[in-house]
Order: C-alpha cells, then structure tokens, then sequence
C-alpha cells in the first residue's frame, strides 16, 4: 500500500510528484522532484549529508526504518511501546503530526483505553451547549478515578478552581499559552497536582491531577471522567478531529498559520485530495481545483492521496 504525493504550481500545472510506501520510503517519483522540500506526510524532508531525514519537529524520522532516530519524549507514558517507533508500527491508520502529546490522559488505565465521547456542542440545560468533550477510560464507572491527567501544551496556570465553590468544573486548571492565543481546561479533577497556583509554569505532559467527579457542590457530583476544553484566540473550538484523535494543542501554538475555522485543522495548510493513480495505471488530467484566492497566495496547492 502507497501514498502518492502531487505538487501542483498556482497555475495549475504539476511541479512534482511523489509515490510512498507507509513509513514515507520513496518508490517512484516523477520529474522534478527536488521543488520543494515538503514531501511524505507534509514534512520536510532533510538530504543534507545523504541522511534523508524527515523533520517532525520534536524529532527526525528515518522512512527507511519506519523508526525516529531519538527517544521518544513521552516514552514513559507508553512503556509497552519501543521509544522509537513511527505511529506504533501503524502508519496506515495513525499519524504524529509533531511527535508530541495530543491527549490529557495516558493510552490505558488499569487495563482500559481512552476514549472521548463526541459531545462538543451537545444540548444542555437553559439552551447552553457543550463547550468541550468528555474524555475517560473505557472500564465505565468510576474505574478510572485517579487516572493521571497531563499538560498538552506549554504554557502558565491562568486559572484554579476547587470542588464545592460554586462552580460547576469543580476542581479545575486552565493552561494558557505564553502567546495568549491557545488555552485548555481541565475540570471536574480528583485533585489538582501539588504545588500548582495561578503563575506555574507548565510543561506538555506534566502531570496536572487526576481524573475524579467533582462538582460545584462536592468532590462527587459526576461519574468519574475530564471535561477537556480548547480555546484559540477567545473562542471556544471543537477537541475532536476524529474518533480516536483530538486536536493538539501544542501544534496550533507552534504554527504560524492563524485559524479562521471554528473546528481548527492542528496547524496545517488546507489540503486537497483526490484518488491516487500508481506510476504504472494511464495518466488521467487532474480535477480542476477550485481554492480561495487568499490560500493559492500563500501556497502551492498540495493534492495528497
């Protein structure tokens, strides 16, 4: 199984073409192919000094292993997996977008995976909506209270809340970026980690507290799971980009692309695709492309398979 990269220039024309097996090795590769550097996945692709390197920013992934070159960051928080490998040996079906921490909770807790129920907006009383996802592990119940609950960005402490203040997040932390453009919060928590306070400083993937049920009123007034929230320059976006993915953080802060979406895509430039076609099959004329003036002035259009 292939992934087939195109590279087409304002004008429509193609400027480069790339085949791939899984892990980003090449197989095929049309005419000039050295355009520009952004090539399997959208990432750079290093050539200096014949290493052939791709750059994920928090490390460098060698395509011919399937394998990073250095520790993975988070490598205590998966310690069933090797510390180097790309995507969990699973190109087909995962990606890391930057090598690093995506989800507020670790994979597995007493035996069960985490899952995110897909509730952003869900109805609630007085014609509110739900402002984030609630995330827990799959056991059901409250077996999941206590479970690490970690940083997925960089930032400071801008807010602490506790159980039976009134407020209907309980024990709650918000994170904010240093920028002040990304912040998340955290709510209903067991306990908040020692020591934090409006002004700490936090690090992705420091552990904040634990999962719990706390309310307005006490230490218990839910099931046990992380009301989990992500807001980029004041509003309030959707954490969930797909079933099993939430969107990450940390990625949006290290973007320099500013977002006009209300569900924000993790940082990276529109893509559009179509059905790839093997080096082998007859060639068939692309699809006319329509893309905002705005996006074509700033970049190539990519037509990723």
């Amino acid at each position: 199984m292939g992934n087939n990269r195109v590279i087409a220039s304002y004008s429509g024309s193609l400027v480069q073409s790339n085949h791939y097996y899984p892990f980003g090795m090449s197989f095929a590769e049309g005419s000039a192919t050295n355009q520009q550097p952004y090539k399997y996945n959208g990432k750079e692709l290093d050539t200096e000094r014949g290493l052939n390197l791709y750059d994920y920013s928090a490390r460098l992934m060698d395509p011919a292993l399937g394998r990073f070159n250095t520790v993975d960051p988070k490598a205590e928080k998966t310690i069933r997996i090797s510390p180097y490998v790309y995507c969990s040996d699973n190109p087909i079906n995962k990606i890391d977008p930057d090598g690093r921490r995506e989800w507020p909770v670790n994979k597995t807790y007493n035996g069960n995976g985490h899952s995110h129920e897909n509730n952003w907006h869900a109805p609630r009383l007085r014609g509110r909506l739900h402002q984030g996802v609630d995330i827990n592990h799959t056991g059901g119940g409250n077996t999941d209270q206590g479970a690490p609950i970690v940083a997925t960005h960089n930032g400071t402490v801008t807010r602490v809340g506790h159980a039976g203040d009134g407020d209907g997040g309980g024990n709650r932390i918000k994170i904010t970026s240093a920028d002040s453009k990304v912040s998340t919060s955290y709510m209903h928590l067991d306990a908040t980690s020692s020591g934090l306070k409006v002004g700490s400083e936090i690090k992705e993937g420091q552990q904040i507290g634990t999962m719990g049920g706390s309310g307005k009123n006490g230490q218990s007034d839910y099931t046990e799971h992380l009301h989990y929230e992500i807001s980029v320059n004041g509003s309030n976006i959707n954490p969930a980009n797909g079933a099993n993915h939430l969107v990450d953080p940390q990625q949006i802060i290290d973007s320099s692309t500013p977002t006009q979406q209300p569900e924000y895509n993790g940082g990276t430039l529109p893509e559009v695709t179509v059905v790839g076609q093997s080096p082998e099959a007859p060639q068939r004329p692309l699809p006319e492309i329509s893309v905002s003036e705005i996006i074509l002035k700033k970049m190539e259009i990519i037509i990723q398979d």
